[in-house]
């Protein structure tokens, strides 16, 4: 796990670049404290390529990068693991090459030497890399199958800018800084950015699955790997069957994944999805793992500790308990907030960089159960799905009745009844049409009426018509059942764009290197040749991940309410004056005002409805604060 930088100039003019490429490195010093090294390759094209280094294979020096091959005609540098790299390795020496290094960079280059760019459909792994040809003069930008790992760039009149992070992008002056409206848009409809936008006009994000090849006669984007689209006769095979291969994929998914020259532990929430991992772990360890709970001082979300103890006593790991509390929290935001260099409202980020910077304490690497929801159905969005046909078979009355009543009741999160009104009206609100329109709805938090808080500057970029438009290019290429195709369109689009950005941001604040087997690319593979009444019932979620591993765990977990990573922030604009303080300050900041983001009056209305439970504008007030906080004091200007 790194950071990469880079910079592609086909003029092959270096002055330019000179004091930009180390700043682009140091900008992602935290990605990689073990090393700092770049490279300046003259020619007709100027390359320049940085890296930033966090030792986890092969701690010797022998693994420093930039890399390059014994001819020096190719050069690379890499942000990920390759997992399966000792058999990759394997296979390339019987075929003669040689290796000076037990790294998986150098297996990359000589793969890459061997195949080209099929080398790509060989690798288990999550990376983003950039690797520069000397003889073809093309640059590679490279980014996992399902974007474990962040690649973002810059094209420029003269060549290319690239980075792990956007404010290294940002370090270059002639990257354009214009606000792209339609990434507003679907920020504020999301709460994220998702790729291939950034909140600027001329810096993108490499897709998951994709690969882009740049040189003198321009740029091809590639996708080199996607999720099956059309329902396999997997589903057809006996159950036992099923179970008992999905049992097997990600008993080796772990295996692999426990390959470190570093301490490693894993995060143990008391869910069904981090308990599996943990359980796999305790397979395949040779010693006692370690393993991690994160939970909260007092909290009215659920207490998830007894759980997790449960697991830990079977496996007889070395359990930690890391309690936070609404103090611990509330003083990380700023923190927390400088890291994002675009709006990004996930509030879990909190948490996660809190246990990050914990964790990161005891070992440098940790499992997780990270996508268990998006492959095998774990949100209760899918619910609705599940239950859709059921209730639109409801006599037309009854259900207009329904609906009004639901839209007329007072939530909030803060209380039970709150929380069921609020699911109750996301339902409502978009129950009819199709699937993808369905999906569409459930996801936006903003409609039309909802967009007023917004200023005069921000306002006439507002649209929701981007979001839907993108929610129905990702659906509409698979062709698979309703539940699927829900599942589908969050594996491309929310699971990159916002829970895999969160892990990477906030846990690389501390470098801190994630591992998911539930992201093994076989699994995910498996996953969508299932059906989705096979993962999705009306009354249960993640059915065959739960069924295939219930003799593995306690009974206890698979009978537990789902609680999900969440922060009480609507509690704490409601209840901390510390936190309202800072929602106000932030908003009312002068730079803020000046640039007309927000109509303040309007937002004071939000929060006062917020403050009385007649509705949760959680959605609203935080992603204002998100956005008003990265205009005020964000990595660079932008141009409106």
């Amino acid at each position: 796990m790194c950071g990469i930088a880079g910079i592609v100039d086909f003029r092959g003019q270096p002055d330019p670049h000179r004091n930009v490429l180390p700043a682009m490195v140091d900008c992602a010093q935290h990605r990689g404290p073990d090393g700092r090294h770049s490279v300046a390759l003259p020619g007709t094209v100027w390359v320049g390529l940085g890296h930033t280094r966090l030792s986890i294979i092969d701690l010797s020096d022998a693994g420093r990068q930039p890399m390059t091959n014994e001819n020096r005609s190719v050069w690379i540098t890499f942000n990920g693991e390759i997992y399966n790299y000792l058999e990759v390795r394997e296979d390339l020496l019987r075929k003669g090459h040689h290796f000076s290094s037990q790294t998986d960079t150098e297996v990359l280059l000589h793969a890459y030497e061997e195949y080209g760019t099929n080398c790509l459909h060989k690798l288990n792994g999550m990376f983003a890399f950039a690797l520069w040809d000397i003889a073809l003069q093309r640059l590679w930008l490279v980014r996992d199958r399902l974007g474990v790992k962040p690649m973002l760039y810059a094209r420029t009149t003269w060549g290319c800018v690239f980075g792990s992070e956007l404010g290294q992008i940002l370090c270059h002056p002639d990257v354009d800084r214009t606000l792209d409206p339609e990434a507003l848009s679907l920020y504020f409809n999301s709460t994220f950015i998702p790729d291939p936008w950034t909140v600027y006009r001329g810096v993108r994000k490499l897709p998951a699955g994709c690969m882009l090849a740049l040189d003198r006669n321009g740029e091809r984007l590639t996708r080199y790997w996607d999720f099956p689209t059309e329902e396999s006769g997997e589903s057809r095979k006996p159950i036992e069957a099923l179970e008992e291969e999905l049992r097997a994929l990600l008993s080796d998914a772990t295996r692999v994944r426990l390959r470190s020259d570093v301490p490693l532990g894993a995060f143990l929430s008391g869910g069904i999805d981090s308990s599996i991992v943990v359980a796999h772990m305790a397979k395949h360890s040779g010693s006692r793992i370690r393993t991690f709970f994160i939970g909260y001082e007092k909290s009215e979300l659920g207490d998830e500790s007894p759980y997790a103890r449960e697991v830990a006593k079977l496996y007889d790991t070395d359990h930690h308990e890391i309690i936070l509390s609404a103090t611990d929290m509330l003083k990380r935001v700023p923190e927390v907030l400088d890291s994002f260099n675009e709006p990004f409202a996930d509030s879990s980020a909190l948490p996660t960089y809190e246990v990050s910077r914990a964790i990161r304490e005891h070992v440098t690497v940790a499992l997780s159960g990270d996508g268990g929801d998006e492959m095998f159905g774990g949100y209760r969005r899918y619910f609705g799905e599940a239950w859709v046909s059921a209730y639109l078979g409801l006599p037309s009355l009854l259900r207009r009745f329904s609906d009004r009543v639901v839209r007329a009741l007072p939530d909030s999160k803060g209380s039970p009844l709150g929380e069921i009104t609020r699911r109750a009206r996301i339902f409502v609100n978009g129950y009819q049409g199709d699937a993808l329109g369905r999906h569409a709805a459930w996801q936006a938090k903003l409609d039309d009426a909802e967009s007023s808080f917004l200023g005069h500057r921000l306002a006439p970029c507002w649209d929701p018509g981007p979001w839907r438009v993108h929610v129905r290019a990702l659906g509409g290429s698979f062709h698979g059942d309703p539940i699927d195709t829900m599942l589908y369109i969050d594996a491309r689009n929310s699971l990159p764009g916002d829970m895999l950005t969160k892990v990477d941001l906030m846990s690389m604040r501390h470098a801190l290197e994630v591992r998911s087997p539930l992201l093994d690319y076989r699994v995910a593979e498996f996953a969508f040749s299932l059906s989705g009444k096979l993962k999705v019932g009306m009354r249960s979620l993640k059915r065959i991940l739960r069924s295939s591993h219930r003799s593995l765990l306690p009974e206890s977990l698979h009978n537990r309410p789902k609680y999900g990573f969440e922060v009480p922030i609507g509690e704490w604009f409601k209840h901390d004056p510390s936190f309202r303080d800072l929602f106000w300050s932030v908003i009312t900041d002068h730079s803020v005002r000046t640039a007309g983001l927000f109509d303040e009056e309007r937002l004071r209305r939000l929060y006062a409805d917020h403050m009385q439970n007649r509705r949760d504008y959680t959605h609203r007030l935080w992603p204002a604060l998100v956005f008003a906080w990265w205009s005020a004091r964000g990595p660079g200007k932008f141009t409106l």
